[in-house]
């Protein structure tokens, strides 16, 4: 009988075992599982740079023009793929992106992609098989200086049993010029706020770049300087950063960095790049920092860590319970 109790109390701490341990397995195993899948670029003759993997595309004023996509299924089933294009923009990295629509959607541009390019939502190929995806496009009839960015998202969407939603997939850039005209390049500083996000205080800093070019080489200088004493309480600089044509770039500072407390604060920005451009910003934030906000934070982190603990003990308590009663029958079986 005491063998039997034994066994039983071991396999129930076994399943529990499992049970918190089988997500994690399968996701290890799903993220090292092949896409299943490779696109490439038909580079077309108006290529500027056949090097190049991605569409980089010299057109003209009200030019139609048809381009290519192929896309191989190296699996042994038939899939559907889905694509999509999104205008670059800026990450809150201070990096160029084309993965989030929805951020793409905050700048207002002088030539929508959407307006430009037609391309199917989705595309069915076979297994073993290579599939061509024809694209067309439509230049503006307006000539523009400077280049318009975007990219192709091409993706396989899995939808297992459990509902969770596992997609893979490639971007393939597009990027079009009508000639070589330089452009003059500009910098604005559009607003600063010192905002509470996620618990912490931030100074928030955007900037826009109004003009139809990228620029890259980066660097950012901030200083913040208490006007009560004149005296410099936050210094930070950032490398190698860009921000993509006519975008929005909202920088982000953790302010929990240094203590700072509240009061009337001068911004100090100097931005460069690598073509000895330099834009200087000044302006005045408060930082008011919400005790009252701050109170009930703590009060929600409280609840966290209460949660946490009741997670971990629960399966232990649970355990020792199932020992109490087991060792009760134990005494009453003899």
């Amino acid at each position: 009988m005491k063998k039997n109790v034994f066994l039983y109390l071991i396999s129930i701490f076994l399943l529990l075992l499992m049970g918190n341990s089988n997500s994690v397995y399968s996701e290890e195993m799903k993220s090292n599982d092949s896409v299943g899948f490779n696109v490439k670029a038909i580079l077309p003759e108006n290529q500027l740079n056949k090097e190049n993997s991605f569409f980089d595309l010299r057109v003209a004023p009200n030019q139609k023009q048809e381009i290519e996509l192929l896309i191989t299924n190296t699996s042994s089933k038939e899939e559907v793929y889905e694509i999509a294009i999104n205008q670059a923009y800026t990450n809150k990295q201070g990096f160029i992106d084309y993965a989030l629509k929805s951020e793409s959607e905050k700048n207002q541009y002088k030539f929508p992609i959407e307006d430009i390019v037609d391309v199917p939502d989705k595309v069915t190929v076979l297994a073993n098989q290579s599939k061509k995806v024809s694209i067309s496009l439509k230049i503006p009839d307006k000539p523009f200086v400077g280049e318009i960015l975007s990219a192709f998202q091409i993706k396989k969407e899995d939808n297992d049993q459990n509902g969770i939603n596992n997609s893979y997939g490639y971007i393939i850039g597009l990027r079009l010029t009508q000639n070589d005209q330089q452009v003059k390049r500009k910098l604005t500083l559009e607003k600063i706020e010192a905002k509470e996000i996620s618990q912490q205080d931030k100074l928030l800093i955007t900037f826009h770049n109004p003009e139809m070019e990228s620029y890259g080489s980066l660097k950012y200088k901030i200083t913040l300087i208490n006007t009560k004493d004149n005296k410099t309480v936050y210094n930070k600089e950032f490398k190698d950063l860009q921000i993509s044509p006519e975008s929005l770039y909202e920088m982000e500072l953790n302010l929990e960095e240094v203590e700072i407390p509240n009061g009337i604060y001068q911004v100090k920005i100097e931005v460069s790049d690598a073509k000895n451009n330099k834009w200087n910003f000044e302006e005045n934030v408060d930082v008011d920092k919400n005790d009252q906000s701050k109170q009930v934070n703590l009060k929600n982190e409280e609840k966290d860590n209460k949660f946490f603990v009741l997670f971990i003990l629960g399966p232990i308590l649970l355990i020792i319970l199932l020992i109490i009663i087991c060792l009760k029958l134990l005494k009453k079986s003899r």
